[in-house]
Formats: structure tokens, C-alpha cells, sequence
């Protein structure tokens, strides 16, 4: 069985939210057990694939996000060879848009 983390940090409930939709997502594939719970970095490992997902604050991700990633560096956790994937909400600071804007992604 595949092991999945879905790792992330909410502060409205939107990124919860969209977390739940993605489990959801995974868990209807098959054979996949998703974890949505916070994991010290010490258990990424026990993963095959991680899943972040994060709100976007002052044209940044959450200071939860970066620890988790700083926290298995610092206990020499390996995430090589594990899918990773990542996704975001954004709503207050809308670097989103600009960002696509410039790109011309939009009018």
C-alpha cells in the first residue's frame, strides 16, 4: 500500500479546505492510505510521497511549512526518491494574479 502525507498549514480553513479535497481525491485512486495530520519531520520518511499544501502570506509560504522542511534537514531526514508535490491558496496579498499577469497568463 502506498503511504501519502498531505501536510499543511490553514489559518481561515481554505487551505483545510483544499487539503481535504485532495485526500479525498487520493483515497478514491485505491490502494493509498493519506495521512492529513501533522507529522514531525522525523516521520517524513515513513512516507513515499508528501503533499504540501500552504497559504500564501505577504508573497511567502507559512513559517510551519518552512520548519518542517528546515526541522529534516536538520535531523539529516532523506526525502530522496519520494514524490513530492505542492499547491497553494493565496487571497490577501494576490501575488498570485501578478505573477500570472506578468507571465501573461492573464488580461
Amino acid at each position: 500500500m502506498v503511504n501519502v502525507l498531505v501536510f499543511y498549514y490553514s489559518r481561515t480553513g481554505n487551505t483545510e479546505k483544499m487539503v481535504m479535497a485532495v485526500a479525498d481525491g487520493i483515497r478514491e485512486t485505491g490502494e493509498i492510505k493519506v495521512d492529513a495530520e501533522y507529522k514531525d519531520a522525523s516521520e517524513l520518511s515513513n512516507y513515499d510521497a508528501v503533499i504540501i499544501g500552504t497559504p500564501t502570506y505577504h508573497h511567502d509560504t507559512v513559517l510551519e511549512i518552512k520548519s518542517l522542511f528546515e526541522n529534516a534537514a536538520v535531523k539529516n531526514v532523506s526525502l530522496k526518491g519520494k514524490v513530492g508535490a505542492a499547491f497553494g491558496s493565496y487571497g490577501w496579498s494576490g501575488e498570485g494574479y501578478w505573477t500570472r499577469k506578468q507571465r501573461g497568463l492573464e488580461k
